[in-house]
């Protein structure tokens, strides 16, 4: 689970707490919020259940980078466009789907059709799957 507090020291919107909460299921050598994972934000009118890597720093986007370049038919049957700083899967769903019995399952299948997509981040990034 992520704080409620918000960073607002950059920010125009200053208000102190964020109106979301938000979870990450991060890859099990990951020690900070830069590793690949797995992330579904819930917050009035807006879920998302998503995958991947969002704001990589130099290092590992430089490997990611390569990856591409060095494995470009794998990479094209994950998705279309290359030209990414976050590499980062998902889909949008709703307030009632996240209120059902059901979004659980839901999100877990979500999460396994994200499974190439993660295993070629882990493994440009040479972390097991």
């Amino acid at each position: 689970m992520f704080r409620i507090h918000r960073d607002v020291r950059f920010s125009k919107d200053k208000h102190p707490y964020k109106e979301h909460g938000a979870c990450q299921f991060r890859h099990r050598l990951g020690r900070d919020v830069h590793a690949p994972g797995f992330y579904v934000p819930l917050a009035p009118k807006e879920v998302f259940v998503g995958a991947g890597l969002w704001m990589p720093d130099s290092d590992a986007l430089l490997k990611i980078r390569t990856a591409l370049a060095e494995k470009p038919a794998a990479w094209k049957k994950i998705v279309a466009d290359i030209r990414r700083k976050s590499f980062v899967v998902g889909r949008d769903s709703s307030e009632s789907v996240a209120r059902a019995a059901s979004f659980v399952a839901e999100t877990a299948e979500c999460f396994a059709s994200a499974a190439p997509f993660m295993r070629f981040l882990c493994s440009a990034l040479s972390v097991p799957m």
